[in-house]
């Protein structure tokens, strides 16, 4: 699979244990970019291991779309993540 130009590429600059936030992530998942699903998956797991995700001072939660939206991980829970 050839790597798509609009591609972002990640650095870990720091540490944020101290930041309070919700990370919520929403991905494509309509026909128009299925083609994509892999490299989106390593480009989510990757965004996942940058953060200490604990559920006090982060939180994450996860939403795929197409025609419809769906929540797969409500922020209020945590849940331990595998991709």
């Amino acid at each position: 699979m050839k790597k798509s130009e609009n591609v972002l590429s990640l650095e870990a600059s720091g540490s944020c244990n101290s930041t309070i936030a919700d990370l919520i992530m929403m991905v494509d998942i309509s026909g128009s970019v299925l083609d994509s699903i892999v490299l989106d998956r390593s480009f989510i797991r990757s965004v996942i291991n940058g953060f200490p995700i604990d559920g006090k001072n982060l939180r994450m939660g996860f939403i795929v779309f197409s025609s419809v939206c769906k929540t797969l991980v409500p922020i209020e829970k945590v849940y331990p993540f595998v991709l």
